[in-house]
This record gives C-alpha cells, sequence and structure tokens, in this order.
C-alpha cells in the first residue's frame, strides 16, 4: 500500500510535467518502488516470520483494496469533509463533482493495460432506464437483427468486390484500346513519312534528271554556236 500510495502520489505532482519526461520519471519511480518491495517481501520470508502464501495472497489482496471504490470513495469524504462541493456550472452546462478516484496502476497484473485514473462519477437512473430489461425475447430479436445485419454486410461486402473486379476489368480493357490506338498511330505515322520520304526521293531524283538535261542541252548550244 506505501508503495502504491508513493507511485500515486508521484504521478499527481508531475501532471504538468512533458509526457516523455513524465513516463521516465514514472518508470524510475517504479523500478525504485518495485525493488522496495521485492526487499520487503524477501526479509519477509527470509525472517520466517510469514509464510510465502501469506506474502503471495498479500500482493492481489493489496490491489484490490488500493483500487476499491468504496474505499477511494469514503477516502475523498475524509480527505474533502470540509470542503464545498457543489456542482460547477462552465458554458451552460453543470458538472456533478467527483465522488472519489480510483487509479490502476501499470503493475497491477494482470489489468496492466487499464493503467490510469478512474474518476467515480453521481448519475441518476430514469424511470424509463429502470424498467428497461434485458429478456430472453430482446436477446433473441438482438441476435435476429445481428444475423440479418451480418447477412447484409456480406452481401455488400461481396457487391463491393463484384464492383471492383468490373472496375478493374474494364481498366484493363481501356488500357488495352489505347495501346492499340496507339500503336496504329504509330503505324500510321511511320507510313505516312515513308510515303514522304518516298515522294521526296523521287522529286529529288526528277529534279536531278532535268538539272543533267539541261546541262546536257547546255553544252550542245555552246557547241552549236562555235
Amino acid at each position: 500500500l506505501v508503495c502504491l500510495g508513493a507511485y500515486d502520489a508521484v504521478s499527481v505532482r508531475i501532471d504538468e510535467v512533458r509526457r516523455e519526461r513524465r513516463s521516465a520519471i514514472l518508470g524510475l519511480t517504479g523500478l525504485i518502488l518495485c525493488a522496495i518491495l521485492t526487499a520487503d517481501v524477501a526479509l519477509a520470508v527470509g525472517s520466517k516470520l510469514h509464510y510465502s502464501v501469506d506474502v503471495l495472497l498479500a500482493i492481489p489482496l493489496t490491489f484490490l483494496v488500493y483500487g476499491n471504490p468504496a474505499i477511494a470513495m469514503c477516502a475523498r469524504e475524509w480527505a474533502e469533509r470540509d470542503t464545498d462541493r457543489r456542482p460547477v456550472s462552465m458554458n451552460g452546462h453543470t458538472f456533478e463533482p467527483d465522488l472519489g478516484m480510483v487509479a490502476v496502476e501499470p503493475c497491477c497484473f494482470p489489468f496492466g493495460k487499464m493503467a490510469g485514473k478512474y474518476f467515480l462519477r453521481q448519475r441518476e437512473v430514469s424511470s424509463e432506464s429502470q424498467r428497461f430489461r434485458w429478456t430472453e425475447d430482446q436477446q433473441r430479436v438482438f441476435r435476429q437483427k445481428k444475423v440479418e445485419m451480418t447477412g447484409k454486410l456480406e452481401a455488400m461486402r461481396r457487391r463491393c468486390s463484384t464492383l471492383a473486379d468490373s472496375l478493374e476489368a474494364q481498366r484493363d480493357a481501356a488500357q488495352r484500346w489505347l495501346l492499340e490506338r496507339q500503336q496504329e498511330l504509330d503505324k500510321k505515322l511511320e507510313d505516312a513519312k515513308a510515303e514522304q520520304d518516298q515522294q521526296i526521293s523521287d522529286q529529288q531524283e526528277r529534279l536531278d534528271g532535268e538539272l543533267k538535261a539541261l546541262e546536257v542541252w547546255k553544252s550542245a548550244a555552246k557547241q552549236a554556236e562555235t
């Protein structure tokens, strides 16, 4: 109990510390307190004043006592018996004071994942909620609705899977069509370029022939003048 109280006191004092430093401080405090507790258990067992079973039972009983909501409420009443605990109004909302706080420490095996502080608050139960009872008929209706919802979800999952497959097939078909059109356009472009190159080559050959004929005619004309 002393170790748990010390750990809780340190945790309360460093609430405003940064998370990294807070984790480091709590970890170091936990190691020191665990070492003290281990030494105390070893001395108690070694002194032959206690049985091992007594010590082993004392540890879980300590966790149960320290985390008991009734004890937490009594401790809050005793510690704040002279404190004004009226409801607090803020932003149009009224907040009732806490009845107590229960701390679950990380060493509380097997509830280490639930470690933290839990505040006890009073809540009025309406007459409608008091009349509600979880009967066999309601349980049967709930199971039927659960089966129906499960079937609907499964049908929606299959439909989504079918739509996904259809979209994938359409995407593949569109990609194939684009590839075919691209190949067709590339082929047409190559054919047009080859035809144009052929026409240019034919025109060049004809021009060369006409130039040669002109040179021959010029040379013949010069010979005739001489």
